[in-house]
């Protein structure tokens, strides 16, 4: 009897920009612009954050890593779903998510560098103080 395993050495990650949200993930990556942003929901089965775009979003971008059998269909048409922050504070992360989709372009990068940050680590008083 021959046993074929193949493993995918991905390590999954959402990245946070000035410009948008990008995740890789174990079987696809993903992209949308805050801008296209129309709604960020704390979602418990299975556990994570989707983030959803305006109908037909030119700033969403999905593809499936090459070499790997999906276990599930195309992601929901301008939804991106974030399994890789649930070991944390989910609704933290939705909330800067929305603060980024409201702020103006110019101001996001100050607010990654900040306050963003500093709401991740859990510092809330230091931001409502400041």
């Amino acid at each position: 009897m021959i046993s074929l395993c193949i493993a995918v050495l991905r390590r999954p990650c959402t990245v946070l920009s000035p410009a948008g949200v990008r995740v890789r993930g174990d079987i696809l990556d993903a992209e949308l612009g805050w801008d296209e942003l129309v709604g960020v929901r704390v979602e418990e089965s299975p556990a994570g954050v989707r983030v959803v775009g305006v109908p037909g979003a030119s700033s969403y971008l999905w593809r499936r890593v090459r070499g790997v059998v999906p276990l599930y269909g195309r992601p929901g048409e301008g939804s991106i779903f974030l399994y890789d922050f649930t070991y944390d504070r989910p609704g933290v992360v939705a909330e800067v998510m929305e603060t980024l989709a409201r702020l103006a372009p110019e101001r996001r990068a100050e607010y990654l560098l900040g306050p963003a940050v500093a709401l991740l680590r859990g510092d809330h008083e230091t931001i409502r103080e400041s």
